[in-house]
């Protein structure tokens, strides 16, 4: 084998090694859950060997007092909307880092297929991003929180009007 050959060859194996590696990390950073994640409010969740996850980017409405007029069942319509997109269902969650808060709940993202569950919540209108922006998709989050109230979606629908929410924050 000539010498330019064997030195393309070498690269490309460096080349696939890397990628290798990447993927592994990847994967190690992520774990799946198939069938046993339980939907507990509308930002936890419980996985089938104990722990919990907290859906990292999310506010329940109950969090951000200035929101009035949005507890009760319509709290309750962020819970039964999240235990209906994926309970049951093979879900995929990558931890941010970080230690676990106060209530032991992991921060993490969780994907269903190629959605990520964290977003699909605010979007449709059944959470508020969360105002503390210590997450990646802060400005993401705050946008489809946005578009839900103005599209009147979940729990902005609910309420019958926006209540200020939001502003300023």
């Amino acid at each position: 084998m000539p010498p330019k050959m064997r030195s393309r060859l070498a690269w490309l194996a460096l080349v696939c090694a890397v990628l290798a590696a990447m993927a592994i990390i990847h994967w190690a950073r992520t774990f799946s859950q198939s069938g046993f994640v339980t939907v507990l409010d509308g930002d936890t969740l419980a996985c089938a060997d104990g722990r919990l996850i907290r859906l990292i980017g999310i506010a329940g409405p109950r969090e951000v007092p200035e929101v009035e007029g949005v507890d009760g069942p319509v709290y309750d319509a962020g819970r039964s909307y999240l235990k209906g997109l994926i309970e049951g269902r093979s879900v995929r969650i990558r931890p941010v880092k970080g230690a676990a808060d106060a209530r032991g709940r992991i921060s993490a993202y969780v994907y269903l297929g190629g959605v990520l569950v964290n977003g699909r919540m605010i979007r449709d209108g059944y959470a508020l991003a969360d105002p503390r922006r210590g997450y990646p998709e802060y400005e993401l989050f705050e946008a489809y929180e946005a578009e839900a109230r103005l599209r009147r979606l979940g729990i902005w629908k609910a309420a019958g009007r926006d209540n200020g929410a939001g502003e300023g924050r």
